[in-house]
């Protein structure tokens, strides 16, 4: 499954959050580390949980992402996680 991610800049450090997962987010120093951050935050936040439904990119609008409260300026990535069975899942970076 495939998820969408949003990083930006907040104050002084990186926020990376994937809205179609329930309370994933992550914050590092810098964009790269909140987007290994969030990798880490993705497979904690399924941890013996079923998927959820993944929005496609295009759902994403301006309007959406008001709502969200995400910048419309925020970095997007696609989070691929891959069930590892037992509702285990591994999730990597793929955009």
């Amino acid at each position: 499954m495939k998820y969408v991610a949003f990083v930006f800049q907040d104050e002084d450090e990186f926020t990376a959050v994937v809205p179609d997962i329930s309370g994933c987010i992550a914050s590092d120093d810098t964009e790269e580390e909140a987007c290994e951050a969030v990798l880490d935050a993705v497979e904690l936040c399924l941890e013996d949980e079923e998927l959820p439904r993944a929005n496609t990119l295009e759902y994403f609008t301006d309007e959406v992402l008001n709502k969200l409260g995400l910048p419309l300026n925020a970095s997007k990535y696609i989070v691929d996680v891959e069930d590892e069975g037992y509702n285990s899942y591994g999730a990597k970076l793929l955009s």
